[in-house]
């Protein structure tokens, strides 16, 4: 799985924007399609002057027949929308579908499969489906600057109860983390930006050098007792064995709270999806 970084881009900046919207203001706001395109466009082109993907040329033209697509690039002679090079790319729902979707999938704590997606939508369910990664893939940025710090690094478990499993099926090896994912997050408290990947194991090695890849050197790192933390060079750690969860700046309270909010919409969604 590719690493994740969560951040202000235009996207997650609609994510934002909409979740605060009621359903009511949500379509007063977008009560048609030409709506949602133009505010689509206002995000990726906030200085009014559309880019060509492809070249980015700014000698951009207006076709007024809308075919193949609204805007052709007299540098490279390539028509293009706003969707092209987007996560909208290729697909024929409509903007305001889209922007319905972000809507459905961002606000709610305890996720909203792509089943109910699809019932909401009036859409296939396969459609639907392929919808609700799209979005999701929408916050995979790639390659980004180090975080700056203070940091908190900590490390979760996703997946199934065993007791939920059939028999046959079950590992029937340690307890809760059993036949569960590993996830490690590291959330950088100045931004609340957050950097998370599933890594095969908890140790010395994996872990410090997944923080390496992230964080800055000179960054202060918050975690937990976690033997794995304890040969970096910058850091302060609260032992939770100990009933201790805060002392002064050390804690791990944010991405707690991140892993908190990812297991009820993982919990909260159909596990067939």
């Amino acid at each position: 799985m590719a690493s994740l970084r969560f951040t202000s881009t235009w996207y997650t900046y609609l994510t934002m924007t909409i979740a605060s919207l009621s359903i009511t203001d949500l379509f007063r706001q977008f009560p048609t399609n030409a709506h949602a395109e133009r505010w689509f466009e206002e995000q990726r082109w906030p200085h009014g002057r559309r880019i060509c993907p492809d070249c980015q040329s700014d000698n951009i033209a207006v076709v007024k027949s809308r075919k193949p697509m609204p805007y052709r690039c007299r540098t490279c002679r390539q028509h293009f929308s706003v969707r092209k090079g987007m996560t909208m790319q290729s697909s024929k729902l409509s903007y305001q579908t889209w922007l319905i979707a972000i809507y459905l999938l961002t606000p709610h704590p305890k996720g909203y499969s792509s089943r109910q997606l699809a019932k909401t939508l009036g859409i296939r369910a396969a459609t639907a489906w392929h919808l609700s990664h799209r979005i999701r893939t929408g916050f995979n940025l790639g390659k980004h600057e180090p975080l700056t710090g203070p940091v908190e690094v900590d490390e979760t478990y996703v997946g199934g109860l065993e007791r939920n499993k059939h028999k046959k099926k079950r590992k029937r090896i340690g307890r809760g983390t059993a036949g569960k994912a590993i996830v490690v997050g590291i959330l950088d408290r100045p931004t609340n930006q957050l950097v998370a990947e599933t890594i095969e194991s908890v140790s010395q090695k994996t872990m410090p050098a997944f923080i390496a890849k992230h964080v800055s050197p000179d960054a202060m790192v918050y975690t937990d007792e976690h033997a794995a933390y304890k040969v970096l060079p910058h850091h302060e750690l609260v032992s939770h064995q100990k009933g201790e969860y805060v002392r002064g700046e050390a804690h791990t309270q944010a991405i707690d709270s991140a892993w908190a909010i990812l297991k009820r919409a993982y919990k909260g969604n159909d596990p067939r999806d």
